[in-house]
């Protein structure tokens, strides 16, 4: 008997050809699947999304690859699997959806991703250059001449990548307050979203801590895009970017900048600082900055008319999976009466 494909049929689908690769968890977001393997995140695109008005019946369902990084990374891991997985296990206060909150962390979590996808081709070629600089260094050091040093390509343009996503990853985490205190959308006006937690949710206490004690780098974040070369850069706004380059005593250092903010009463760093080392911190400011903003607007925003609590605790590091590095889990207990 000839196959019968019937588009509202349940199917199934391999994902990849790596055996190893498991599912850890598929979550709706934005009315679409997305599957998350340890290695690897997938979109599911079944026949109605692709043909929404049904005008082909034989439109077939299919996948595609969007991440090469899965939930063994701990960017993806603290973030929405993290937030999923806490969200499962509390009552939000009615009207507050939970979808709605998953949907804005996965906004601000794709720009993380994409930060991390910007260091990482940075790192990657540094990395491979790095015994090509020795090499031809050794070679051309007891003649008159060095030449020219391999560089890191498009570095400029990939920096200023990793900071634009980074500025909106900022602004995405930001507009949480919105999502779970109805605060106004301020943008990029990160001061506005400190003012009006302060003037409307003053009990909001930790949450006011937690801005209070990371202001300064996030504003570092807003201003160091806007002082690159190819974007607003001027006198005493500026961020310079510096790729390989040859230092005395037959030496060399790799991507390196510095920057001149105080035009906007922001920092002077006068020496090069590796572009490498301080992405990896700013990486690490931004996943803990998420991370901290929806556990603490979460644990804000649950239902306190029912009789238990929920807390949110972090695990020991023997319980940290490699395979699944999640920080912190959410535990419920009865209200004391």
């Amino acid at each position: 008997m000839p196959y019968r494909f019937d588009r509202d049929a349940a199917f199934s689908s391999e994902l990849g050809t790596d055996r190893n690769d498991a599912i850890q968890e598929m979550i709706v977001l934005k009315k679409s699947l997305y599957v998350f393997t340890t290695k690897k995140i997938y979109r599911i695109h079944t026949a109605d999304d692709i043909d929404p008005e049904r005008t082909a019946p034989d439109t077939r369902h299919s996948h595609q690859e969007i991440y090469p990084i899965g939930c063994s990374n701990s960017f993806v891991a603290r973030s929405i699997i993290q937030a999923k997985q806490i969200l499962d296990r509390v009552i939000l206060v009615p009207g507050l959806s939970k979808s709605n909150v998953l949907n804005a962390i996965w906004e601000a979590t794709e720009l993380l991703l994409r930060c991390e996808n910007a260091y990482s081709q940075i790192y990657i070629e540094t990395i491979s250059l790095l015994t090509t600089c020795d090499e031809l260094i050794e070679e051309f050091k007891s003649k008159q001449l060095i030449h020219c040093l391999p560089q890191v390509s498009e570095l400029e343009e990939r920096v200023s990548t990793f900071l634009g996503s980074a500025k909106r990853c900022l602004e995405k985490t930001h507009a949480l307050f919105s999502t779970f205190y109805d605060c106004p959308d301020h943008g990029s006006n990160f001061q506005e979203y400190r003012k009006w937690m302060a003037g409307n949710r003053s009990r909001s206490e930790a949450v006011l801590t937690m801005l209070d004690g990371d202001k300064d780098w996030i504003r570092f974040i807003a201003n160091a895009r806007n002082a690159l070369s190819i974007n607003h850069a001027k006198q005493n706004f500026i961020l310079e970017v510096q790729n390989f380059k040859l230092q005395p005593g037959n030496k060399f250092s790799g991507p390196s900048w510095r920057h001149d903010l105080s035009a906007r009463n922001g920092p002077i760093q006068e020496y090069w600082s590796d572009i490498i080392k301080d992405m990896d911190i700013h990486m690490d400011n931004m996943l803990s900055f998420l991370e901290e903003v929806y556990i603490l607007c979460i644990l804000d925003c649950c239902d306190r008319r029912i009789p238990f609590e929920f807390s949110v605790y972090r695990k020991s590091e023997d319980d940290i999976s490699e395979e699944f590095p999640v920080l912190y889990f959410a535990q419920v207990t009865r209200r004391a009466s």
